[in-house]
């Protein structure tokens, strides 16, 4: 559904929609510094019944239930949230701050364990603000 792909150098995240996807929503990446990143867990993101599916239609996300949901939406909170999901199952939800969304909501790809990848997030993201990432490997995949 997505590729993150963590830039140490310039000290970012960048979430990039792909596929099918690609096609139903506006908003096709995400970039983000990783000093707006506070958190990175893997998380089953549970199906969404219809009215609850309703509460969230004002953003311009594309949702159907039990396939897909990617775009923007906006949460109880009233906070923006970027979904990019298929499998709510494999779903890693990242906390933001200072940025127009609150959280990012993706799916990796399938050959990808998603408590590995979020993991490997809050690793590079503990690293940078420590300063080591200055001296490490100029870009990680």
């Amino acid at each position: 559904m997505v590729d993150m792909v963590i830039d140490q150098e310039k000290g970012l995240l960048i979430v990039q929609v792909r596929g099918v996807a690609r096609m139903i929503t506006p908003r096709q990446r995400v970039v983000v510094p990783l000093e707006h990143v506070v958190g990175a867990v893997a998380r089953p993101e549970p199906p969404r019944q219809l009215m609850e599916h309703l509460k969230t239609l004002t953003g311009s996300g594309t949702h159907i239930p039990g396939v897909l949901r990617v775009g923007t939406f906006i949460a109880e909170d009233g906070y923006r949230e970027f979904y990019a999901l298929r499998d709510g199952k494999r779903a890693i939800v990242i906390e933001l701050v200072q940025e127009p969304f609150r959280r990012l909501i993706i799916e990796p790809p399938s050959h990808v364990n998603p408590e590995d990848c979020a993991r490997r997030l809050r690793d590079v993201v503990v690293e940078a603000r420590s300063g080591a990432g200055s001296q490490g490997p100029a870009s990680r995949r």
